[in-house]
């Protein structure tokens, strides 16, 4: 089971990836655009149309890309969306021509598909599924700050270098933090995996009886439906109730037989030790006895 300290590491590792990632794959376009426009020589309008046809094909990629995340692990999916992120983000700074710089910004977005919050919830809920719900929450609370951080810092790298270097820079962060970073998980969450494959108890649902239950159950009702025949049902647990309607019988409890007695509805059924004083109309102990044992 991961410690609480690796379930921490690990969302504190995709919030610094998610931040990286919004950043450098998507809010920082609207900074950049206009620099973009200009050296390719088209309109404004031009470019936020070869992006909005981006983030349709990415769109539709999402389902081919969710189906890889399933056969082999989100973790690793993030890792090589890093690595295709820097290696678009390069091809889209050194772009000699408008298609090329269409290419790229197309498969940017696909990148962003394996970078991005499908594949860090997929992540989370891999590593640990009892706490993904909580993990969730933090990350989208961490990642909130994405725009918050990298419309300051693109704005201010503009006035520094060109847009191609800047490309060049989040290339460099995708690359050298992002992807060490999601290896990170997924070596930390195959391991995490294996252990709680091995250690991880069998997880009681309530209502049911353990497999290995060897207590009575109290019955709680104000009418029971007593079975005359317990040993139909394959129960290898009684009690008696005296001093209930239909005194004498014995009800059978259900345990791991895979049959379960035809109790009236709306009985409610609690776990309790063989020998506990129950409550419940006149009858208040309950006995534990071998059915073997009995003609």
């Amino acid at each position: 089971m991961h410690s609480r300290q690796v379930r921490a590491g690990i969302v504190s590792a995709l919030g610094i990836t998610q931040i990286i990632g919004y950043g450098t794959l998507y809010y920082s376009f609207s900074i950049l655009a206009p620099g973009m426009a200009v050296d390719l020589g088209l309109s404004l309008s031009q470019v936020f149309g070869v992006f909005s046809v981006s983030l349709f094909i990415g769109g539709l990629s999402a389902t081919f890309l969710g189906k890889q995340m399933d056969r082999n692990g989100a973790a690793t999916m993030m890792t090589l969306g890093s690595v295709l992120a820097a290696l678009t983000l390069a091809l889209c700074a050194w772009s000699p021509s408008v298609a090329v710089f269409a290419i790229a910004i197309i498969l940017l977005e696909v990148s962003s598909g394996m970078v991005q919050y499908q594949a860090a919830f997929a992540t989370l809920v891999e590593s640990d599924p009892r706490s993904a719900s909580r993990s969730i929450t933090y990350l989208t609370l961490i990642g909130g700050f994405a725009s918050t951080i990298f419309w300051p810092i693109s704005a201010a790298l503009s006035g520094w270098m060109s847009w191609r270097e800047i490309y060049l820079v989040f290339a460099a962060l995708n690359l050298f933090l992002c992807m060490p970073l999601h290896f990170w998980i997924m070596r930390v969450g195959k391991t995490g995996s294996n252990a709680d494959t091995a250690a991880r108890p069998r997880e009681a649902v309530i209502g049911a009886i353990p497999h290995d239950a060897h207590g009575v159950i109290c019955l709680r009702a104000s009418r029971i439906h007593a079975c005359r025949n317990p040993r139909a049902y394959g129960a290898d647990a009684w009690v008696d109730r005296a001093g209930c309607r239909g005194s004498g019988d014995r009800i059978p409890v259900r345990s791991g037989t895979g049959r379960e007695p035809p109790y009236q509805h709306g009985l409610r059924k609690e776990p309790v030790a063989a020998g506990t004083r129950c409550p419940v109309g006149g009858a208040d102990r309950f006995r534990h006895s071998d059915p073997a044992g009995d003609g």
